[in-house]
């Protein structure tokens, strides 16, 4: 690494795959070198969160091993993506007198200690039982029943009002998240959640002023990320992702679901075509060779991502997200690979739609896809890890991270001595 680079390692559990990346950067500079990175399948992972915890120790291990062989490096700390259906999303306002009339002090100069004393306040109010603060989200200020601005200080007031966006994840699932991978021998260095993540990655600024929604399409979760002036609006998700659509395959064709997956990503996507209906070869349950037409699978294929796209389309208008939209609506997850989806995405919500690819990325990042949004994300939230408040790691990490340590060690012994 070049002066004044710095290192980090990320861990993206899903419920398809457990991915690893490592990379360097400059704190402050949005650029982010990937030196490299591996993946497993998924293993104990559900949409609701972890249900068997040796199942995704393991598939840990076994990427810090691939990426220590591969790559000469040794992992210590990671900062760890979460997801699932127990994402909380909430808003909380308050107003703020720094002026009073009574005294002469009709108005005076909102100061920054004006803000702490708001943000405090505010956050003081966030009180979620069972539940942790993954993240704060900075919004607009307004004075005096004023106008919205960004940053009021400087400016003359009676009453500073603002409000912060929260997300929340129930305390007890994130310290197993934690625990789980510091049972491998990592210590758990920040915790960010997967939408925030893959915004990261794939969204422009003028995106983000403007308003747009991202879609992260995964396995079994799609995440929903929605910002306008360049703040978070709304976070949520929805329990339906791209493994609806393998297991229909599954079940249509009888195969199993590897199979399925090659015909999902093989059939040519969403769009009819005037060309040659292409014919997929395949053996079924019965060791029987057949074929299908990719005219077929559309049939098997589109009547789903339709209807998991109708229950997207619903959330985001019960959550009146649709008129801030001018930058439109950005696709990406495994789940979005899809081709033909954004035209699908663009006719059903009435807004342009695009797939997003990763931004600002030198070194190994070509190779990554949609898939890859959220570890790649989380590289870019190091550049400025002061922007989000996050989950605040324990007093027994260190403890749990000597025991998993101890562990791995032994693990990599008997696999030199036998």
């Amino acid at each position: 690494m070049s002066n004044g680079q710095e290192l980090a390692v990320v861990l993206d559990i899903g419920s398809a795959r457990v991915r690893m990346l490592i990379g360097t950067f400059n704190e402050g500079e949005p650029q982010v070198e990937v030196i490299g990175g591996h993946s497993v399948p998924s293993s104990g992972i559900r949409a609701a969160g972890i249900y068997n915890h040796e199942d995704v120790q393991r598939c840990v291990m076994e990427c810090v091993t691939l990426l220590e062989e591969g790559y000469g490096a040794s992992v210590h700390e990671v900062i760890v993506s979460i997801s699932g259906e127990r994402l909380r999303f909430r808003r909380q306002a308050y107003r703020l007198k720094v002026g009073d009339p009574a005294q002469g002090k009709k108005e005076i100069t909102v100061r920054q200690d004006h803000i702490q004393r708001l943000y405090q306040r505010i956050q003081d109010q966030f009180i979620e039982p069972d539940y942790d603060v993954l993240h704060y989200h900075e919004q607009l200020f307004s004075l005096d029943e004023g106008g919205q601005v960004k940053n009021p200080v400087g400016l003359s007031s009676i009453v500073l009002a603002g409000n912060l966006v929260g997300q929340f994840y129930p305390a007890t699932a994130l310290a197993n998240v934690r625990r789980v991978v510091e049972r491998s021998g990592l210590i758990v260095r920040a915790v960010v959640s997967a939408g925030l993540a893959s915004a990261l990655a794939v969204l422009n600024e003028d995106e983000l002023d403007l308003g747009v929604l991202l879609l992260d399409i995964g396995a079994e979760m799609t995440d929903i990320i929605a910002f306008q002036h360049g703040q978070v609006q709304y976070a949520g998700n929805l329990a339906q992702g791209a493994h609806r659509i393998t297991r229909d395959i599954a079940a249509a064709l009888r195969v199993d679901m590897t199979t399925a997956e090659q015909i999902k990503l093989s059939f040519g996507g969403l769009q009819t075509t005037t060309g040659e209906d292409k014919r997929i070869e395949y053996t079924d349950f019965r060791n029987t060779v057949s074929t299908i037409g990719t005219s077929e699978v559309r049939q098997i294929v589109q009547p789903r991502v339709e209807e998991i796209l109708q229950q997207l389309h619903q959330l985001v208008e019960e959550n009146l997200l649709i008129g801030g939209l001018g930058g439109g609506i950005v696709l990406t997850g495994g789940g979005s690979c899809l081709e033909g989806l954004p035209e699908l995405v663009s006719q059903l919500f009435g807004k342009p739609a695009r797939h997003g690819r990763p931004l600002n990325y030198s070194g190994g990042s070509d190779k990554y896809s949609c898939a890859d949004a959220t570890a790649l994300g989380m590289l870019r939230w190091q550049t400025d890890p002061g922007r989000y408040q996050l989950y605040q790691r324990d007093p027994h990490r260190l403890a749990r991270w000597v025991r998993g340590l101890q562990k791995r060690t032994i693990k990599k012994m008997d696999r030199i001595f036998n």
